[in-house]
């Protein structure tokens, strides 16, 4: 089966993510494939902090939006076909019944999350979604 839509979930500068996203990039590369480079932002964590500045989330977006950018740059370089999502809401949620469905994707790639045991509860896993 070759895969044509691949996304890869990226979320910070560490170590997994960095090795999923060359992985993604090899794997995209050797099937000719669309990948999606994605972050979702999740508003969730935010939501104390952005009562109090309404411009935290938008500014997180930005952020995501920039480390995306380079990411995209460095993969069309590589000579893959390469596009950005960033959007807002419950990662696990989003990836799931939004991006998934609406890209078409085929396959998932991501990192290990660094997330301790109450976080991952809170806020799912990617691969349990």
């Amino acid at each position: 089966m070759a895969y044509q839509n691949i996304l890869v979930c990226l979320d910070s500068e560490n170590e997994p993510t960095f090795h999923a996203y060359n992985e993604a990039i090899s794997f995209a590369k050797n099937e000719s494939a669309t990948l999606y480079l994605c972050s979702i932002i999740n508003t969730k964590a935010y939501g104390a902090m952005s009562r109090y500045d309404k411009n935290l989330v938008p500014q997180v977006k930005q952020m995501a939006t920039d480390y995306l950018s380079h990411l995209h740059q460095k993969a069309t370089t590589a000579g893959v076909n390469a596009k950005l999502i960033v959007d807002t809401g419950l990662p696990v949620q989003k990836i799931v019944k939004s991006v998934v469905p609406r890209y078409n994707i085929d396959l998932i790639i991501h990192g290990a999350t660094g997330g301790n045991k109450i976080e991952k509860a809170l806020e799912g896993s990617i691969s349990k979604g």
